[in-house]
């Protein structure tokens, strides 16, 4: 489902966020919730949605934006993983993305003296 302004929900945003990570659209697929046995036809039935296909277009010139910064799209990735995972009540998986980000981080060293 998409609304007036062209953004989708649910799956249909979750399969378009991760085929930009994903090595296939099936593994995209997986990764947005369809089931291993159905994903492949999933994947080539969403492929052909205009919209799906914009969005797609749309998350590829944000990311090539957004290269300069790759902190950035890493925490609104992790971010977007954990409001998915939410939304499907697993906060157990939600919690791994919040480790995952946490565990990125590095300590910022003070340069004065102590």
């Amino acid at each position: 489902m998409s609304d007036l302004c062209g953004r989708l929900h649910g799956r249909r945003e979750a399969f378009a966020r991760f085929y930009i990570e994903s090595p296939t659209a099936t593994a995209a697929a997986i990764a947005a919730g369809y089931s291993a046995r159905s994903a492949g036809n999933q994947a080539c039935r969403l492929m052909a949605l205009p919209v799906v296909r914009q969005r797609i277009d749309e998350l590829r010139r944000q990311r090539k934006e957004m290269q300069d910064a790759p902190d950035i799209m890493f925490a609104r990735g992790c971010a977007s993983r954990v409001d998915f995972e939410l939304a499907r009540g697993r906060p157990d998986i939600a919690y791994k993305f919040v480790e995952l980000y946490l565990a990125s981080l590095t300590p910022v060293s003070s340069s004065g003296t102590e």
